[in-house]
């Protein structure tokens, strides 16, 4: 399956125009606000470069029809019972597309996972791998899916977390539970940067006191 890296325009809250009918849908989760999808030919494409990363998730399985089966299984039920996920469009190479990182305690990598917006608040899995992501690549504010309080990161944070407020961007918006239709009437709000403080240092003058040495006469014989 070709995998088009190319932008495209997201269409917000209404589903994109079909040319062709949409594959069967293996699985159906929810993470956030937002359903994923994972269809028919999703675990071929991940196998074309990834496939030792979920070889083991076949169960030995040799037809295609039921390693995806088990696979996109095994991927549901990871991000389902995943107690911290991250998810941002920052280093997204589509428009209508986002990153979700979620590592577990038993997990050496970072599992790395593309998900493509169809329509409405559903996204259909692109493709997936594993990655050695440093802990610095995910420090800075996060804001929390449950409380939508703004958290600053720390390894043991638990939810679903999105790298900028809902008002930001259409996902940001979805994965909170908001109402895909109605992100067009709820521009994102102008921030007004705060400049540093300035402190004045006060002059304080230095007096210098003069020290008077004794001169001595030098003697020439």
């Amino acid at each position: 399956m070709e995998f088009n890296m190319a932008a495209a325009p997201l269409n917000y809250g209404m589903a994109p125009p079909q040319r062709k009918p949409q594959p069967r849908m293996l699985r159906q989760f929810q993470i956030g606000g937002i359903l994923i999808n994972i269809r028919e030919g999703a675990v071929r494409h991940i196998f074309e470069k990834h496939a030792n990363d979920f070889k083991f998730a076949t169960n030995r399985a040799t037809d295609w029809p039921t390693i995806e089966h088990n696979v996109s299984g095994y991927i549901a039920e990871m991000m389902c019972s995943s107690a911290q996920i991250f998810l941002s469009n920052a280093r997204s190479t589509r428009e209508d597309s986002i990153m979700i990182y979620l590592k577990r305690p038993q997990d050496r990598l970072h599992h790395c996972f593309v998900v493509a917006h169809e329509g409405g608040n559903c996204y259909r899995l692109n493709t997936g791998y594993k990655k050695i992501i440093e802990e610095e690549s995910f420090s800075g504010t996060w804001v929390n899916c449950g409380t939508q309080g703004m958290e600053e990161y720390w390894h043991g944070m638990q939810g679903v977390y999105t790298r900028g407020v809902p008002e930001e961007n259409f996902h940001y918006w979805c994965i909170h539970g908001r109402l895909p239709s109605d992100f067009v009437n709820n521009p994102p709000p102008v921030l007004v940067p705060v400049p540093p403080p300035v402190y004045l240092i006060p002059l304080i003058p230095v007096y210098v006191v003069p020290q008077y040495v004794p001169y001595q006469q030098e003697l020439i014989f």
